[in-house]
């Protein structure tokens, strides 16, 4: 009987930890899972701290007009000739917001926005709330990138205000753990 214990105990711990990134090694066979922490909210799915990360964000505009803010993005990218990445997302007149198409091979997200989160230097269409809590969740921003150096987020600032007179930084909490 201890012996069956001990062999499921075992089994238990030698589960593999799957993670959202499809070419990641699995863990060893008894490997121990390790649950994350729940931070101050009282949730049981709440995120581990160790996944959340202040990136500089450099914001080229702000606006409430999509197609003005596309439009802005696009001269800011001929003048300045900084990529823009749209990750396949668009503007639903429809839904009247950025999202993935309803056939994107994600699943989860199909139809909804995806937030731009890791470090990056290229241009994109987002929403000012995935940066900054000061907002009412429909202010879209140009986001000219993301940066771990506030030095590198500075260099680029000055570059995007010659295009680009409102352009601003802010520090944005950032999380970088599974959204799955």
């Amino acid at each position: 009987m201890k012996t069956k214990l001990i062999i499921a105990a075992g089994l238990i711990l030698g589960v593999s930890i799957v993670s959202c990134q499809d070419n990641v090694e699995k863990q060893p066979a008894l490997a121990p899972v390790v649950a994350p922490q729940p931070t101050s909210s009282d949730s049981a799915l709440s995120n581990a701290e160790e996944d959340y990360v202040v990136l500089y964000a450099v914001i080229a505009d702000t606006g409430y007009s999509y197609f003005e803010l596309d439009k802005r993005m696009y001269d800011i990218s001929s003048s300045l000739k900084i990529t823009v990445d749209t990750m396949g997302r668009f503007y639903d007149t429809k839904k009247k917001k950025i999202v993935l198409s309803d056939t994107d091979e994600d699943e989860m997200y199909r139809g909804q926005y995806f937030p731009r989160r890791f470090p990056s230097s290229y241009l994109s269409m987002e929403y000012y709330e995935t940066y900054s809590n000061d907002t009412s969740g429909e202010l879209m921003a140009i986001c000219a990138g993301l940066f771990e150096n506030e030095t590198d987020a500075d260099s680029v600032l000055t570059s995007i205000r010659s295009k680009a007179s409102k352009a601003f930084k802010v520090p944005a909490r950032m999380y970088l753990g599974c959204m799955h």
